[in-house]
């Protein structure tokens, strides 16, 4: 058994975020919610530090400090998170802050730096498999047409402006289908370099229809079952990684608003980043996802506050959420997809912080709760030892842009879909050998 200890390096970490959260959430108390931005910013620096030799962590903590510095940005510059103006009150986004923080700190500290001594090389557990390999590659090749169709963001002129694209939701799941690809592979060359190529068409395409969470996610599944999970990358590596990926992602976002700089040949324009470089101090708000995602907890909380959103309607919302993986979101009421809910009357960018969907089911226990739920998945998934913990877990490692900042929802139906298809593939095997037999 794979025991996993709490360190000295741990203890420290918990008795300084503990310290640090306290004075910040008094301060919030009194009235200085800046005290708390800058407190939460501390405190997910110091995971950053705590987890730096365990990547996935790493990964995962950096991109949350994404979020928690633009409540800087609100708090200590005054400027707005977001053009839209719903429920971005002081006082609201207080709170979206409080549930962050509760959040971080309940996940940073319920997960030991130690995981990096145990050893997570998933290909050591799943045997090659020829005819499961052909299986999900037909399957993948088959998602790879027919997911998404119509005009590129080079047809169309922009993305989101053509009317003619037709996404499934199968285009997200070819992950899930490929992570199999990769487990099942025989590892000869012939059939590792078709499955690199079935991977960089998907990237591709997904590009040229303005996606790109789909190809940092899918980038992730590779990255860490042949590097990160068999330790063969280094830390300076990673960072460098992560910059180049931010860098690239500015760059994705200036083609994806003006696809016809790069016909015409504006090579220059496209590479200046236009979230980096910003000289202008009168700005009234921000234009970016953090912003966004912010505002979109903060409408949320404030529907809450109102008839819209009432304790019932909360309470069936989270019960819808538990049962959405087996019932269709079409037959469920409106209020079971709190971000599209009301949306013709109260406007935000979409999405929402996970701590902000607990906190409006379960109050603010909620935060609490689901970052002890993440936690146990985590360290269950380094203690390696069940394969549905390691399924379960690498899908949730990969697809943290969409549940922490988007829908939890991918937590019970995209990540358990792939425990449940596990489940199917080893029933088949099973029934296979007692028919050979």
């Amino acid at each position: 058994m794979n025991r996993i200890f709490v360190s000295y390096n741990d203890w420290i970490t918990f008795i300084l975020t503990g310290i640090i959260f306290l004075i910040g959430i008094g301060a919030s108390v009194l009235g200085y919610p800046e005290g708390l931005s800058i407190c939460a910013t501390l405190v997910n620096l110091l995971f950053i530090i705590k987890f730096r030799k365990v990547i996935p962590m790493f990964i995962l903590f950096s991109f949350i400090f994404l979020y928690t510095k633009t409540f800087n940005i609100y708090f200590i510059d005054h400027i707005g998170v977001s053009f839209w103006q719903d429920f971005q009150t002081p006082g609201i986004i207080n709170t979206v802050l409080i549930n962050h923080a509760i959040f971080l700190v309940f996940l940073g500290n319920l997960i030991s730096a130690e995981v990096k001594v145990v050893k997570t090389d998933l290909f050591l557990h799943f045997k090659p498999d020829r005819v499961l390999f052909s299986v999900f590659l037909v399957c993948s090749v088959f998602i790879l047409i027919f997911g998404l169709t119509g005009e590129t963001i080079f047809q169309s002129g922009s993305y989101g402006t053509s009317d003619t694209v037709q996404k499934s939701t199968l285009h997200e799941y070819f992950i899930l289908i490929f992570l199999f690809v990769m487990l099942f592979a025989p590892r000869n060359f012939a059939c590792q370099s078709l499955l690199i190529f079935i991977l960089l068409l998907y990237m591709i395409k997904t590009l040229l229809y303005g996606g790109r969470i789909e190809v940092v996610q899918v980038s992730l599944l590779y990255f860490y079952l042949y590097y990160v999970f068999k330790d063969k990358i280094k830390l300076k590596y990673v960072v460098l990684i992560i910059f180049s990926g931010i860098y690239f992602n500015e760059i994705v976002s200036n083609i994806r608003t003006n696809p016809a700089d790069l016909i015409q040949g504006n090579i220059g324009q496209l590479m200046i980043p236009s979230g980096f470089f910003s000289n202008n101090h009168d700005i009234e708000y921000i234009a970016s996802n953090e912003g966004d995602v912010i505002q979109s907890s903060a409408r949320l909380i404030g529907l809450s506050g109102t008839a819209g959103l009432t304790p019932i309607k909360r309470g069936f919302s989270f019960i819808s959420y538990l049962f959405s993986p087996i019932v269709p979101l079409s037959i469920l009421p409106g209020y079971a997809n709190l971000a599209a809910y009301e949306q013709d009357t109260y406007r935000s960018g979409g999405g929402g912080l996970i701590s902000t969907y607990f906190f409006i089911w379960l109050g603010y226990i909620g935060p609490a709760i689901i970052a002890a739920f993440l936690a146990f998945v985590i360290r269950s998934f380094y203690q390696f030892e069940n394969k549905l913990m390691m399924i379960y877990g690498v899908l949730l490692l990969i697809t943290f842009p969409r549940w922490f900042a988007y829908n939890p929802v991918l937590l019970v139906k995209f990540c358990f879909y792939g425990v449940i298809l596990y489940i199917l593939i080893r029933l088949f095997i099973l029934v296979l050998k007692k028919r050979q037999a």
